[in-house]
């Protein structure tokens, strides 16, 4: 293999001219400078206690850059073998007198050597802790090494992913559901134990080891997996043989397999019946492959079995906060693909030829899509429902905790909805899935993570109450969720509104305004896109 490989190169530079680029390094300077700015000392007082500050800075500095890494490595590595598929050009890729070696390497190459260019840019923002002392160049050293080990890990699990799915967005998505989980294990490692953590090279080099040996795993798997695609007949995205499935495998004729797989009907629709809620039920999901939802159900069952003592325990709202999360990241994978995979599977003029209203096309792919995670969360909830039932017969207060189950059901289930349409109106306005899986995730990560962030720094700034602070979260689930869960139980019995009410209305309005936009437009939004499509 020469030191010279013209994959790395060109998907380099297609990197760096990029917009998502520019946004990407721009957004991970500015979290980071936010994270020093608002830990920064207020006042002249931290003089005689300098070191514990800056190492409280230092830990606020460790904790989102491991975060925003783990975030930001699967957008440039889960859709390096995808998009070759989705754009046929996977077959002329296999054919070039490249080895695999050299393909894997390449895709590799490009995506680290940018990951390394935007961890090292804040360099200048880490720097502005040493004046205050406390934390030194070992310290800061061990960090920037455990985040490019991080890094090289995250890019070669978006690799495996995007090796193994047909699909950008779902290769986008269960790379999220591996590495989020991993990023927040090292948060926690991080950031709960002393200084030794830094401080010791032996942490640093144990980690650095452990990575160099998943990195060399997946590799020998990711060549194996081209290889045999070098040599196999290619098959269409959506064909699965059950025989060669391993692990969790999907039958239709099998409850509840048949929830997600509905059997095929041998009787015509009816008149009453949404044919494309019928469609998507029937064929959308087979036709992207089961792989996906399988690798869900398996590694959500299996971090959701953390919960259980905390839901034996009576808090069960811990259970429903992970629940949205995995929600907020399995929607919109299933919803981003509404009306862009039709375009890029040819098919949209075909739709825009039925005599079906915009409403009843965009409420059938919706509702479908609603369906898909719930049938999702009910399969996560099944067993933890159990155990809190179990609870409650040493509870004096079985209506306040039906209540609040009652509560947490409607809020869940509501930001399921939620995320499907934002999901759905992204897909029509934007050409490619991959961009409205980014741009649903962006959107919700500004609904309901930067509520946080502003609760944060206004609580430093300003002298409002906070009970009037705990407003500004009543546009993210985890408000009601978490914020204040008694207080809105009470307000159950007494009609007071709380956040748990806000949060309800607002979505529901949300979706009412974005679908009702989507309708009046539906002609705007779908033609261009066509035009623009194939120009």
């Amino acid at each position: 293999m020469s030191v010279y490989n013209p994959i790395a190169t060109r998907e380099l530079f297609d990197i760096l001219k990029g917009q998502r680029s520019v946004w990407s390094l721009f957004a991970y300077v500015m979290a980071l400078s936010g994270a020093i700015y608002l830990s920064w000392p207020k006042t002249n007082e931290y003089l005689s206690v300098s070191d514990q500050i800056s190492r409280q800075i230092f830990v606020h500095l460790a904790f989102w850059q491991i975060l925003l890494v783990a975030v930001l490595s699967p957008i440039f590595s889960a859709g390096a073998l995808t998009k070759e598929r989705e754009e046929d050009t996977f077959d002329i890729l296999l054919t070039s007198p490249m080895s695999p070696h050299a393909i894997i390497w390449g895709k590799f190459q490009s995506a680290f050597s940018f990951l390394i260019i935007i961890v090292l840019s804040s360099l200048p923002v880490a720097a502005v802790i040493f004046p205050l002392g406390g934390v030194g160049v070992q310290e800061v050293t061990s960090l920037y090494v455990i985040s490019l080990a991080e890094a090289a890990v995250a890019v070669g699990i978006g690799l495996l992913c995007s090796a193994y799915f047909h699909r950008t967005h779902s290769s986008l998505m269960v790379s999220y559901l591996i590495i989020l989980p991993l990023s927040s294990l090292l948060i926690y490692l991080a950031t709960s134990g002393e200084k030794t953590f830094f401080s010791n090279p032996d942490t640093m080099w144990w980690i650095v080891a452990l990575g160099l040996g998943a990195l060399t795993t997946m590799y020998f798997k990711l060549v194996s997996q081209v290889t045999r695609e070098m040599v196999e007949s290619p098959k269409p995205a959506g064909e699965e043989d059950i025989s060669q499935q391993t692990g969790l495998v999907l039958r239709r004729d099998v409850f509840p397999d048949w929830l997600f797989l509905p059997e095929k009907s041998g009787r015509p629709i009816g008149s009453w019946e949404n044919p494309i809620f019928k469609k998507e039920m029937r064929s959308e999901l087979l036709g992207s492959g089961t792989l996906f939802v399988r690798m869900v159900i398996q590694v959500g069952l299996f971090l959701a079995v953390f919960f259980i003592p905390s839901i034996v325990s009576g808090r069960i709202d811990y259970f429903f906060a992970y629940l949205t999360v995995v929600m907020c990241l399995v929607a919109p994978s299933l919803a981003a693909g509404m009306f862009s995979q039709e375009r890029e599977r040819g098919t949209l003029d075909l739709l825009l030829t039925t005599t079906l209203p915009p409403g009843q096309v965009l409420w059938g792919k919706v509702l479908a899509m609603v369906r898909y995670s719930l049938v999702l969360a009910g399969f996560f909830m099944c067993a933890h429902l159990v155990a809190y039932f179990f609870s409650l017969r040493f509870s004096s207060a079985v209506f306040v905790a039906m209540s609040r189950l009652a509560v947490y059901i409607l809020v869940s289930g509501i930001t399921v909805l939620t995320v499907t349409v934002i999901a759905g109106f992204f897909s029509i306005r934007t050409l490619s899935t991959f961009t409205a899986s980014i741009a649903t995730y962006v959107t919700l990560l500004v609904l309901y993570v930067g509520p946080f962030g502003a609760l944060q720094f206004l609580t430093v700034y300003t002298s409002i109450s906070e009970a009037g602070l705990r407003w500004l979260t009543v546009t993210s689930p985890f408000g009601p969720l978490l914020v204040d869960p008694m207080a809105d139980l009470m307000s159950l019995l007494s009609g007071t509104p709380r956040l748990w009410h806000g949060y309800v209305m607002l979505s529901l309005l949300l979706c009412l305004s974005l679908a009702r936009y989507v309708e009046r437009n539906y002609d705007a939004l779908t033609t261009p896109g066509e035009r623009g499509a194939r120009g």
